[in-house]
């Protein structure tokens, strides 16, 4: 598959992510021939519109801006955050501003490297507890609030989804229950997108991320892997085999 390709294909499976997360907290969304989108107020860590393909010629250029302005326009949304997936666009003509750009990250197909890790424990997320350790401690990880009620962010219900994967880490040489890492990785046709990658402060630098990359890698083996790595964490996916497969940029 060409870069090109890789990013179609993490933008599909970036989409169905959020689809299976908003679609649990009955938020609405809906799929266009250009865009992913979800007009109604969901939480802060979800896109409110992913461009799905890349536009090829002036024509298609202008109708997937229409169909983004047909978003925008919706009095529904109140809040707007767009993954441009290709980092092709300039939405200013379109009222919004760029509030960051990156690379995305791909893996190829095969086992993931061996784990030498021996003190954390993971395990994938089963039930509604488990499910809101790992929102409290995700959002430590990112220096978020966390939830004034669980599952404000993950909803019981994406459990339910074959495609997706929660899995949450605890140390071994803690008392052995409290959740300190936790991601995510989603599995569609063509790849398996890796999410919120995240070790609770004060647990960090000791190869939890690493550790639990694999175990997301291990999940589908046999398609390549896709993220958007921040800047900082870049340099531990090169090391997992990543190549850095295109620009993106977020705007709202």
């Amino acid at each position: 598959m060409d870069h090109d390709g890789l990013l179609t294909a993490a933008a599909v499976n970036l989409a169905g992510w959020h689809e299976s997360s908003v679609r649990a907290l009955d938020a609405a969304s809906s799929t266009g021939a250009w865009w992913w989108t979800a007009p109604t107020p969901a939480p802060w860590i979800y896109f409110t519109a992913i461009e799905l393909r890349r536009p090829r010629s002036r024509p298609e250029r202008h109708d997937a801006l229409d169909e983004l302005r047909h978003h925008l326009e919706d009095p529904a949304g109140s809040f707007e955050a767009i993954c441009d997936t290709f980092g092709a666009h300039n939405f200013e003509r379109v009222g919004l501003h760029r509030r960051s750009r990156g690379r995305w990250y791909a893996r190829p197909t095969g086992a993931p490297p061996t784990d030498a890790t021996a003190d954390i424990i993971i395990t994938e997320v089963r039930d509604p507890a488990d499910l809101a350790a790992f929102e409290r401690a995700t959002c430590l990880a990112y220096g978020a609030h966390t939830p004034v009620t669980p599952f404000d962010i993950h909803d019981p219900a994406i459990l339910d989804d074959p495609a997706m994967h929660v899995l949450v880490g605890r140390s071994r040489d803690g008392d052995g229950d409290t959740v300190v890492a936790g991601a995510m990785a989603y599995v569609t046709d063509a790849v398996v997108g890796v999410y919120g990658v995240g070790t609770v402060p004060g647990h960090r630098r000791r190869g939890y991320a690493h550790a639990l990359t694999t175990t997301c890698l291990a999940v589908a083996p046999d398609r390549p892997a896709t993220l958007q790595p921040s800047a900082a964490a870049a340099s531990l996916y090169r090391r997992l085999g990543f190549l850095d497969v295109g620009p993106f940029s977020h705007w709202g």
